[in-house]
């Protein structure tokens, strides 16, 4: 009962030692290339990755927050914020307060979790016989930039890639701590009941369609990790399974999937494309050839995404659970033409792989947006605001709740708003709310004239968003019509 190709294959003592130093060294390198990554940028690849996991961690930690409307529908299992918060509470016990270092670490720790589970998936086909496609995997996993940015962003599509990849190395020798890690991506990102759906068929098969045996002991593992997590839905919202039936309810039946991100079926393959359909080609050959060997794999792969194809709500990210078993096809395709070719050409392809791989990472390192304005902005100027002794309230005007710092930053349990463009000249007439409780505001330096009757006083500036301190209503004579401020 397996998804790999090939059984397992002794390899020689001495190989093993070679190939174990190569992986802890690219291990090594990735890490630090994460560390970098995490704690050198301030960005986010979704508002989901900071909204829905670290604003929600902290407000667990520190038992305030934003909540948005997927905790007011129960939509998101509490699993992935609970676990995110385990870190976060260490972190205040031991007296950290930078917002920044402590997101740093939660994002390096996804990261290295990520690229752990990577190496060790990639480890299991030199288990199996076929060295060349891990360490070709294990290279690319560790000094792709394109790897080590997706990996180093919190979403909950790289958490739960880390115990589905951990279910498929131990399914033929574990398959009861298999079947336990194969419900907890389903826990941490529902989406993933496509691929829970694909293992555990292609399991049965393999077990020669007996329920007994190995195949019970998968079932029984997978029932008991569902089973908790309904029972911890039961306890927090009432309801058992509330979570994933909110979710279908919300997405589905309500339409909330499809209020944006709707794009035609074939938007996938031009993101993955990118308008360069050579390389493209290049990856479609070696995908082929690695899915003609490693077929299970493959199988998995183009269900995820065919299912991904004919939903009408589309986004890049939503295929990054699959992106190791993409990259493990070719690993495989790409050996298998290795060991096609002839010696001579095989010492070619071996010295010219490395300094190739570092070229193309470098490029497409230069082509990356590492920091996303004005997240960043608001998330340094409001942890400015929240050192600031004498600040009562702060107003962010611009940005949406969704593109802002949030409480993560502010680190202050102090009045937070958010607004749209739209609503300024609401929040202008709310004077006594907005002079009795907010004093600090950030927002864009043409916005800062619609404040002129309040003295904005400018704090400080970062990439185009400036912090102000108000003149507030104990510190001035009369408040101004307001027909002299629209």
């Amino acid at each position: 009962m397996m998804v790999f190709a090939r059984p397992v294959t002794p390899a020689e003592p001495a190989l093993n030692r070679r190939l174990l130093r190569v992986f802890v060294a690219l291990f090594l390198v990735g890490a630090i290339l994460r560390a970098v990554i995490c704690f050198g940028t301030v960005g986010r690849v979704h508002p989901d990755e900071h909204q829905q996991y670290l604003e929600q961690a902290h407000r667990l930690v520190y038992g305030y927050g934003c909540t948005f409307w997927e905790q007011h529908y129960g939509v998101r299992h509490p699993l992935y914020p609970a676990l995110l918060a385990v870190p976060l509470m260490g972190l205040k016990e031991l007296g950290v307060t930078d917002p920044f270092v402590r997101a740093g670490v939660l994002r390096w720790l996804v990261a290295l979790l990520a690229l752990a589970a990577s190496a060790r998936f990639a480890w299991e086909f030199h288990r199996r016989g076929d060295s060349m496609a891990a360490l070709i995997l294990m290279a690319v996993t560790s000094l792709s930039s394109d790897v080590a940015y997706a990996q180093s962003h919190p979403l909950t599509e790289i958490a739960a890639s880390v115990p589905f990849l951990l279910a498929l190395v131990w399914l033929d020798r574990r398959p009861f701590v298999a079947g336990c890690l194969l419900g907890l991506p389903f826990a941490v990102r529902f989406q993933t009941a496509i691929l829970i759906a694909c293992v555990v068929p292609l399991a049965w098969w393999g077990n020669g369609f007996r329920l007994a045996g190995a195949f019970a002991r998968l079932s029984a593992g997978l029932v008991l990790t569902l089973a908790c997590m309904g029972l911890g839905d039961w306890m927090i919202f009432g309801e058992w399974f509330h979570t994933p039936i909110a979710y279908v309810r919300a997405n589905f039946v309500d339409g909330v999937a499809d209020y944006c991100g709707v794009e035609p079926w074939y938007q996938y393959f031009l993101w993955i494309g990118g308008g360069r359909w050579t390389g493209f080609a290049l990856m479609s050959v070696l995908f082929v050839a690695g899915a003609w060997r490693e077929w299970r794999l493959a199988v998995m792969l183009v269900v995820f995404v065919a299912v991904h194809t004919a939903l009408s709500h589309k986004e890049a990210r939503f295929l990054l659970p699959v992106a190791p078993l993409a990259l493990a096809l070719m690993a495989v395709g790409l050996s298998r033409f290795y060991h096609a070719a002839s010696e001579s050409m095989r010492v070619s392809l071996a010295h010219a792989a490395l300094p190739a791989l570092l070229l193309l990472s470098a490029i497409r390192a230069g082509a990356i947006e590492w920091e996303q304005d004005p997240f960043r902005a608001t998330a340094v100027l409001l942890a400015e605001a929240g050192k600031l002794r004498d600040v009562t309230g702060v107003a962010v005007c611009g940005p949406t709740y969704c593109d802002c710092g949030n409480y993560f930053y502010l680190s202050r349990d102090l009045p937070l708003a958010t607004h749209w463009t739209g609503e300024f000249q609401a929040l202008i007439e709310e004077k006594d709310w907005l002079a009795g409780r907010m004093n600090y505001l950030i927002c864009g330096d043409d916005v800062a004239a619609r404040f002129a009757p309040w003295s904005p006083r400018a704090v400080m500036s970062r990439y185009g968003y400036t912090l102000y301190r108000l003149q507030r209503e104990s510190e001035r004579n009369t408040w101004p019509e307001t027909a002299a401020i629209k």
